[in-house]
């Protein structure tokens, strides 16, 4: 409904995110190239498979994905003309929305604990802020790279499709703007690691904690925008402006500990 209200197009880029899955998996390197590329130029967050890619020595599909993404962004140019991308990064430097109730990101978290986001925040401390939401990032990209490594995996094809889905998630939390109305991409994390819990006979406890993670991130929640965040508002800071937070977390969490389930060979009577 929020994707309507607003005159999103996320569902357009949900169609693309699916093809684009489908054909890399069975790499189908032109197809996901273009796909991705087109992505990258509508949200720039899905550069992140630029890097997923990058680990997996995909080259021909690394040169498609950024010759569309480029060709894409010249084609912009020539039909909006320069002072378009200039409004463009202007906006981009300068936008103060980052501690709005519905950013689930970690800047958005942080920011509205720690300011920088014209917010009045708990403590104005928004160097650290912007310091954590950077470190916390880049630890969890390297994470997915070292996950990626080569391994005597269980499944070849599992295993690609967790980290395809730990990539999605990620992207919503080191992204500054991890809106909730990119949120339905969720439905691709819940579905995949629940076929692979089915599929090892991992313990009835990943099913409750992917149901929590898709339940947090589902919550309807009341939506301030940052500017308008104040003490008096110390009550939602940790709770309805961050559960949709946790909910990522928590499915990173999951994705991360199945991936590392998978990287080890099954033991003969092996049931986990």
């Amino acid at each position: 409904m929020i994707n309507i209200q607003l005159g999103q197009f996320f569902f357009i880029l949900l169609l693309l995110i699916d093809v684009a899955w489908k054909t890399s998996k069975l790499e189908n390197d032109y197809a996901a190239e273009l796909i991705l590329g087109l992505a990258a130029a509508l949200k720039l967050f899905f550069g992140i498979f630029l890097i997923l890619f990058l680990v997996y020595r995909r080259w021909r599909l690394i040169y498609y994905f950024i010759g569309t993404f480029i060709a894409c962004n010249i084609l912009s140019l020539l039909i909006f003309k320069i002072t378009t991308f200039e409004t463009f990064f202007s906006l981009l430097q300068n936008m103060p929305w980052y501690a709005g109730t519905w950013n689930a990101s970690f800047m958005g978290f942080f920011t509205r604990i720690l300011g920088g986001s014209m917010n009045i925040s708990l403590v104005n401390l928004p160097w650290l802020a912007r310091t954590l939401s950077i470190l916390l990032s880049l630890g969890l990209v390297f994470w997915m790279i070292w996950l990626i490594r080569p391994h005597s995996y269980r499944s070849k094809s599992d295993h690609f499709d967790l980290v395809f889905s730990l990539a999605l998630v990620e992207m919503l939390l080191i992204s500054p703007y991890g809106w909730i109305y990119y949120f339905p991409i969720l439905i691709y994390p819940l579905i995949i690691a629940w076929t692979v819990t089915n599929k090892y006979y991992f313990s009835m406890i990943y099913k409750i904690l992917l149901l929590c993670a898709w339940a947090l991130t589902t919550i309807p929640t009341q939506f301030i925008w940052a500017e308008h965040l104040k003490i008096n508002h110390t009550k939602i800071f940790f709770t309805s402006a961050g559960i949709h937070f946790y909910g990522l977390l928590l499915f990173s969490g999951i994705l991360i500990v199945l991936l590392n389930k998978i990287n080890k060979p099954i033991q003969p009577g092996e049931l986990v």
